[in-house]
């Protein structure tokens, strides 16, 4: 082994166009997101936008590993741009991952008050039922209306 050579070192002991990095997913497998979901992954608001305008796309399509569809990935990429536009598509509010529905995710995953009430009643308007276990704290956050946090829940 030439050690110091530049040219040596030519990554052919893992050669990354190719082999190591199909790899390196298998934790995380990319291949299952489907396009909606690299596009809000990858913030490419114009493909996202392309996608949602397209009537053959599915955006209510989920991935088939956990699986869940592109509105939970927002929720879980914290990007609340692209849950306002699915919820505008008229994306399916009530699709469902062992149990947790948007609706959930909006009510406990969302840290700024006034941006859950707003995404909890879109959701809501959109068809979004709330299940009997989201039922107390859909209530608390109506009668807040999104900007009650100081002497509501902060002592919870």
């Amino acid at each position: 082994h030439s050690g110091h050579d530049p040219s040596g070192h030519d990554h052919s002991g893992h050669d990354h166009s190719g082999h190591d990095h199909s790899h390196s997913h298998d934790r995380y497998p990319e291949q299952k997101f489907t396009d909606l979901m690299k596009t809000i992954r990858d913030d490419n608001h114009e493909k996202f936008n392309e996608i949602l305008a397209d009537p053959d796309a599915d955006i209510n399509e989920l991935q088939s590993e956990w699986p869940f569809s592109a509105l939970l990935y927002t929720f879980a990429l914290k990007k609340y741009q692209f849950t306002e536009e699915l919820i505008k598509q008229r994306v399916d509010v009530n699709t469902e991952t062992k149990g947790v529905t948007p609706l959930k995710l909006a009510l406990i995953t969302i840290e700024d008050e006034a941006l859950r009430f707003r995404l909890v009643t879109m959701l809501v308007k959109g068809g979004a039922e709330v299940g009997s276990d989201d039922r107390e704290a859909y209530k608390a956050l109506m009668q807040s209306g999104g900007n009650g946090d100081a002497d509501t829940t902060d002592e919870l």
